[in-house]
């Protein structure tokens, strides 16, 4: 389940880093240049990182036990329907960040509001559903498609 997550989180943050170099391209300038050099740094790790979960995932799903799989598999669908969609650790956090920072007092119910809508923003469903921004995570999951959570 840790793996499948942790491959999930990498190959979004390389799609979200081609959008930014991307726009960054239509913009030229609209980037720190020091920011956009290490930008593209850790792009390029993250590439890397995400080649080897899926070989690391690969493994495991062939020698794992069946039960194991399955077991993690639900583990997953339940850890990403919450991360997609908060409802309560996401606010939670806000709060504490405004009990750590008084002056955002004034913001808190817009806060709120903005972390309750993520799991319907199209940006990020757009980017999680898409083969095409994560085509390693897609290949995976129409290999083991227990593990979809959508």
């Amino acid at each position: 389940m840790l793996l499948w997550a942790v491959l999930v989180l990498e190959e979004f943050s390389t799609a979200y880093s081609r959008k930014l170099v991307s726009a960054e391209t239509k913009l030229p300038g609209s980037l720190e240049p020091s920011y956009r050099r290490l930008h593209a740094l850790h792009l390029q790790d993250e590439q890397r990182h995400v080649q080897l979960d899926s070989v690391l995932i690969r493994e495991l799903m062939k020698n794992g036990n069946p039960l194991q799989r399955g077991m993690n598999a639900q583990l997953f669908r339940f850890f990403f329907r919450q991360v997609l969609n908060p409802r309560h650790s996401g606010p939670r956090v806000i709060r504490y960040l405004v009990t750590e920072y008084p002056e955002l007092n004034r913001h808190l119910a817009d806060m709120l509001r903005a972390v309750r809508k993520l799991g319907m923003d199209p940006g990020l469903q757009n980017i999680m559903n898409d083969s095409g921004q994560m085509p390693v995570t897609h290949a995976l999951l129409a290999e083991y498609p227990g593990f979809r959570w959508y």
